[in-house]
């Protein structure tokens, strides 16, 4: 039996929908719908008319549904909620917080990594411009909750490790970009192929101008998804950080294969191209040349 069939079964013992009160915190049957996400009890109360007024009702904290709805970041809950024009976005509760207040203030509290549903729980609320408390309130009076204006010290840390990754980028796109130029075993002097790259002809050369030139790309790529994270909210910077991760990784093996894919084709490949010219000579001197040209 799902949590709908249980709802309507204690609507027949109890069919006014004020007696299905939490008599502690004071919430309503949406209220404890929308902090465990049983969306289709949800949706039930939604489009009944007789349930009307819990839609925005308040608990003895003052949280509407909407608010315990976003203290959960119960994303699916938040979805039902929003889309019906009857939920009021901008209610607050008795600390003067909205439910986008809310919702920020708790993911910056998780000590966990945030699923998929609790990252989306604050964009969710954006998108249907929900307001903060700081758009509500022109002066804030003396004991109330600051809103979002405080800087939670979470949002620090996150923004500390976004300033230390980014700078590890930047080394290592300006150190990929200088090898570029700087190749192994530098650039042939005569003629005809003045200019070209001395061991171009060298695989491990080849290995060592493909991951150079991933690395420097996926470091750029890395430092440019990091200077999002400067002026954002803590679910931003984190998001940014999650999305900055693989291409610096990328960037730091690719550029540990070039380091010694160079090294390897800088000490070993000239001494076989020695080797191979003073075995040509010998051989030439031995079968071709008379002797009296042999040395």
């Amino acid at each position: 039996m799902d949590h709908l069939e249980i709802f309507k079964k204690l609507l027949q013992l109890w069919p006014n929908p004020d007696e299905l009160l939490n008599l502690k915190e004071g919430q309503n049957v949406l209220h404890v719908a929308a902090k465990y996400a049983s969306t289709s009890v949800i949706r039930y109360i939604l489009i009944n008319p007789k349930f009307e007024k819990l839609i925005n009702a308040k608990d003895k904290e003052g949280n509407t549904p909407l608010h315990v709805a976003a203290s959960q970041l119960q994303f699916f809950a938040l979805i039902c909620l929003i889309v019906e024009a009857a939920v009021d976005l901008e209610l607050v509760n008795n600390d003067n917080l909205t439910a986008f207040d809310i919702a920020d203030e708790q993911l910056e509290k998780l000590d966990a990594t945030p699923t998929a549903d609790q990252l989306l729980a604050v964009p969710v609320l954006e998108a249907v411009k929900a307001p903060t408390s700081k758009d509500k309130v022109i002066c804030m009076p003396k004991g109330l909750h600051p809103g979002r204006d405080e800087e939670p010290p979470h949002l620090n840390r996150l923004k500390d490790v976004a300033s230390t990754r980014m700078i590890v980028a930047t080394l290592i796109a300006t150190m990929t970009f200088a090898a570029g130029f700087s190749v192994p075993g530098g650039y042939n002097g005569s003629e005809p192929n003045v200019g070209i790259a001395a061991l171009l002809n060298k695989p491990m050369y080849d290995v060592f101008v493909i991951c150079n030139t991933v690395a420097m790309y996926s470091s750029i790529i890395s430092v440019v998804i990091l200077l999002k994270t400067q002026p954002n909210t803590f679910w931003q910077v984190d998001y940014f950080l999650r999305k900055a991760r693989l291409p610096l990784l990328i960037a730091i093996a690719a550029m540990s294969v070039a380091f010694m894919a160079g090294v390897y084709v800088t000490l070993f490949c000239p001494l076989a191209s020695l080797t191979f010219s003073e075995t040509h000579d010998t051989t030439f001197k031995t079968f071709v040349l008379p002797k009296s040209e042999k040395v």
